[in-house]
C-alpha cells in the first residue's frame, strides 16, 4: 500500500501543508524538519515527480490553472489577473480547458503533477463537484478554488453568487414587475445557478414575489440559446421581465425581440448576469451584475503564493473568500439614460 502526504505528515509530527512545502523545494522550512520529512518519504518509497526534482535542487516555477470554459470572458480576466500577479513574483502559468466536464478536470490533474506545477488555481465543474473535489484534496500539490465549496478544508476565492441574484431579484422587483420568466444556463441543481436563483427568490419573497419552478427555463449558454427563447416567452401571458443568469442569453434575446418590434423595456425588460464588458456598447445597454472578474484572480493567485511561501511549520488557518458583485443599472430594465 503507497504512503500518503497525510501519512507522512503524522509520522514526522506536522502538518501535511509542511509536507507539501517539503516536496516542492519551499526554502522556507526548517531544515531538520525538511530532512525528516525526506527521510521518511525515501523510507516508504515515496517516489513523486515533486520529489525527484527537489532531491536535485530544483525549484518548479510554474503555476497550472485549469479552468471550465477558455471561450468565456469572464476567466479570461480572472486568468489574467492571476497571471499578473504571478509575473510580478516570477512564476509562469500553464491554462488547462476542463469544458466544465468532470472527465476532462480529472485529466487535467494528472497532467498538471506530471509537469510538477508548484501549485493550482482551479475552477471546479459544476457536475460532479463532490468527486472532483475530493481528488483534487488528494492530488498533493497545493491549491486554492475558483469556485464555492462546502469542503471546509478547501481554500477557496469565489463570486457571491447568491448574493448577485437577491441584488438583481431586488431591482427587478422595485421596479414594479411581478410576472417574470427567468433563463439558465443549465440545469438549476449546478453551482452557479441554484446560488443566483436563491438569491433571486430571497429578493422576491421580500417582495411578495413568487418564482415558481414553472417561471424557470434551462435556455443554454450561448447567444443562440436566448435568440430561439425571444419567440418562446412572447407566447407566456403577461410577462413584463426577463431575467437571464448568463449575460450571452440576454443579448440573443435581446437581438430577436428587436427583430420582433418589442421595446426593451417599454415592452419588456430584460437583465443579465456577469456584465461583459460589452454590454455598455449594446444598442440597449443591458442592466447586469458584475462580477469583479480580474480582482478575483489577483486575490486568487495572492492566496496561492501564501501557501507556497508560509515560513512555519503550524497548519495555517483555511481562507475562504468571497468576492461581492455589483449591480450596473442600465437601460435595459431603466428609461432613460442614467
Amino acid at each position: 500500500m503507497s504512503i500518503t502526504v497525510k501519512d507522512i505528515a503524522s509520522l514526522a509530527g506536522v502538518s501535511h501543508v509542511t509536507v507539501l512545502r517539503v516536496l516542492n523545494g519551499n526554502p522556507n522550512v526548517k531544515q531538520k524538519t525538511k530532512e525528516k520529512v525526506l527521510a521518511i518519504a525515501r523510507e516508504h518509497n515515496y517516489v513523486t515527480n515533486r520529489l525527484a526534482r527537489n532531491l536535485s535542487g530544483k525549484k518548479s516555477n510554474t503555476i497550472g490553472l485549469i479552468i471550465t470554459d477558455i471561450a468565456n470572458p469572464l476567466f479570461a480576466e480572472i486568468v489574467r489577473g492571476a497571471d499578473d500577479v504571478f509575473a510580478q513574483n516570477h512564476y509562469q502559468t500553464i491554462i488547462y480547458n476542463s469544458d466544465n466536464k468532470k472527465a476532462l478536470a480529472s485529466k487535467g490533474l494528472i497532467n498538471m503533477k506530471e509537469l510538477r506545477v508548484a501549485g493550482l488555481l482551479v475552477a471546479v465543474p459544476s457536475l460532479e463537484e463532490e468527486t472532483f473535489l475530493h481528488e483534487l484534496e488528494h492530488i498533493d500539490l497545493p491549491f486554492v478554488s475558483l469556485s464555492l465549496t462546502k469542503s471546509p478544508d478547501c481554500d477557496f476565492v469565489a463570486f457571491d453568487d447568491e448574493r448577485g441574484g437577491y441584488l438583481l431579484g431586488k431591482h427587478i422587483a422595485e421596479a414594479g414587475h411581478r410576472r417574470m420568466i427567468c433563463l439558465t444556463p443549465e440545469e438549476v441543481s449546478t453551482r452557479p445557478t441554484k446560488l443566483r436563483l436563491k438569491g433571486l427568490r430571497a429578493a422576491f419573497q421580500e417582495h411578495g414575489i413568487t418564482l415558481s419552478e414553472e417561471d424557470i427555463i434551462v435556455a443554454g449558454f450561448g447567444y443562440e440559446d436566448g435568440y430561439r427563447m425571444a419567440d418562446r416567452i412572447l407566447q407566456i401571458g403577461g410577462v413584463t421581465v426577463v431575467v437571464c443568469l448568463f449575460d450571452s442569453i440576454a443579448v440573443g434575446l435581446l437581438r430577436r425581440l428587436k427583430e420582433l418590434g418589442v421595446s426593451v423595456p417599454d415592452d419588456m425588460a430584460v437583465a443579465g448576469f456577469d456584465d461583459n464588458e460589452a454590454n455598455g456598447y449594446l444598442e440597449t445597454r443591458l442592466t447586469s451584475v458584475a462580477l469583479p472578474k480580474y480582482t478575483l484572480g489577483q486575490q486568487a493567485g495572492k492566496l496561492l503564493l501564501d501557501k507556497l511561501n508560509q515560513t512555519d511549520d503550524l497548519v495555517q488557518p483555511i481562507q475562504q473568500i468571497m468576492v461581492e458583485p455589483v449591480l450596473m443599472v442600465r437601460e435595459s430594465t431603466h428609461r432613460g439614460s442614467i
